[in-house]
């Protein structure tokens, strides 16, 4: 989400905390994946991600990087989700980054005939059988990449 931010801080050397806020957050569909940086601990709670410990902006810079959001649902709820991103220093927040994430949503996909063939999203692909213009059976293979 955030591979073009820049840390910074005038007076302090290091920084002491970064919070990702997912906002409309939706528990048991929205995750939030990242990676932890030696010297930092990071904590998540209902869609709110915060990175702390002593650190340089370039180590935030990369914990914050990390961040990556999915949504693990077969039947999401399809609203918009809006992220802040804010960074302190112990004596001051930065100004807040913001943004929003489409979650498009695709529904699974169920192919038959006759009620032979069912195609799961995620799943293996399934063989269809259909008759081409001369009658014939035909058999092909299907594969569905959402």
């Amino acid at each position: 989400l955030f591979s073009l931010v820049t840390f910074a801080d005038v007076d302090n050397a290091n920084l002491s905390s970064a919070t990702v806020t997912l906002t409309n957050y939706v528990a048991g569909q929205d995750v939030l994946e990242y990676t932890t940086p030696a010297g930092l601990t990071a904590t998540l709670n209902n869609g709110v991600l915060t990175f702390s410990g002593n650190a340089s902006p370039a180590v935030y810079k990369a914990a914050v990087e990390s961040v990556k959001y999915k949504n693990t649902s077969q039947n999401p709820d399809t609203t918009a989700r809006s992220y802040t991103v804010v960074v302190s220093d112990g004596n001051a927040n930065s100004n807040s980054l913001s943004g929003t994430i489409s979650n498009a949503y695709t529904p699974p996909l169920s192919l038959s005939k006759n009620g032979t063939s069912t195609f799961i999203e995620g799943g293996d692909p399934v063989d269809i059988g259909y008759v081409n213009t001369t009658g014939n059976p035909v058999v092909s293979n299907l594969t569905f990449i959402p």
